[in-house]
């Protein structure tokens, strides 16, 4: 009877200490930002890291005043002008609080810089500093809700010159900058939602085929499609992400999904045995051989909002509630949707 009761106590004790170890890295809540990014006056709730140029005609902004920001944000805001990135309050969200509207319209690219976009990047934790993502981050869960415009539209693809490619993004973890490739990682919206990866070893031998062999380049991504892809256009979609990052096959990612006004998720994609980070020995990072490679272009980092694939004469619109990032299932999904649930298959 004591080996039986000291052996529950132990349980007790390591289910506390297990729970006690559970936290929330980010909770990007928009209400934080204190009312819109942009009015009739200008810009209003953050600074320009630099002026527009008459090439480009936009910037980067600081999402926040000069001076110690509040934890829990996203740093950056990229978008083309005022309008495209809004913040409004929607008692219909998940959350019944503020969510963030973006906007993408035909031309919003910047020379250099392929597709278009309006986007939040790079967040910031309770220390300050940015929260990237290395595989000294482990396992992870990230919870996210969408809602599509009732007018949505998949985005066109781009041209002969790239490809004929098509893509449409609301949540990527983006490529370390030193490697100038596709996103790791990306939930997609065009005509459903699903999950595109490019992780591993980012140098292949790529088929050909207008040359007709065999040439070692950057991989191409891969899709994979969710057991329900459907977008419910104008209602809101609830995602949790678990993943597991990792550089080598010990990886894996699972995706959830809760729709408006169910209360379990079900299980709409299961990877294991992958990787989940990019990796590779071809591309220098160190100092030496790449000047610019600083710790901030060696690893990789979210955006969020919307980028697609070049659309011309096409507008997409797409509201976010607050994503949560932390290391237990149940803690981000309150803290994003305000209330957990099962998983049912």
């Amino acid at each position: 009877m004591q080996l039986i009761k000291a052996t529950f106590a132990c349980l007790v004790c390591l289910l506390t200490f297990t729970k006690a170890h559970a936290e929330i890295l980010f909770h990007g809540d928009w209400a934080n930002y204190i009312g819109p990014f942009y009015d009739e006056t200008g810009w209003k709730n953050g600074k320009p890291l630099g002026k527009p140029t008459k090439v480009d005609g936009w910037t980067d902004f600081t999402a926040f005043w000069p001076g110690k920001p509040a934890p829990h944000l996203w740093i950056f805001n990229t978008s083309h002008a005022p309008e495209r990135i809004q913040l409004e309050k929607d008692l219909t969200s998940p959350h019944q609080g503020v969510v963030a509207r973006f906007e993408v319209r035909s031309g919003d690219h910047r020379r250099a810089h392929s597709g278009e976009r309006a986007e939040m990047y790079k967040m910031l934790g309770d220390d300050y500093q940015k929260l990237p993502v290395t595989k000294q981050s482990g396992r992870e869960f990230y919870a996210i809700s969408v809602k599509v415009s009732k007018d949505w539209l998949p985005p066109k693809a781009e041209g002969a010159d790239k490809w004929h490619v098509k893509w449409g993004s609301f949540m990527q973890l983006h490529s370390p900058n030193a490697f100038n490739s596709p996103p790791a990682l990306m939930f997609t919206a065009g005509s459903k939602f699903a999950l595109e990866m490019n992780a591993g070893e980012l140098m292949q031998f790529v088929s050909n085929s207008r040359a007709g062999k065999k040439e070692f380049r950057k991989k191409d991504n891969q899709s994979f499609s969710f057991e329900n892809g459907r977008l419910n256009r104008g209602q809101w979609v609830q995602f949790i992400l678990d993943v597991l990052w990792t550089e080598d096959n010990s990886g894996h990612v699972k995706v959830y999904r809760r729709n408006h006004n169910e209360k379990n998720f079900k299980t709409m994609l299961q990877l294991s045995k992958i990787p989940t980070l990019q990796t590779t020995k071809h591309i220098p990072t160190d100092l030496v051989s790449c000047p610019s490679c600083s710790i901030d272009n060696i690893v990789h980092y979210w955006r969020v909002g919307y980028y697609r694939s070049t659309s011309p004469k096409q507008t997409n619109v797409l509201w976010l509630g607050p994503v949560v990032r932390g290391t237990d299932f149940d803690e981000v999904a309150n803290a994003a949707f305000g209330a957990s649930g099962l998983i049912v298959d």
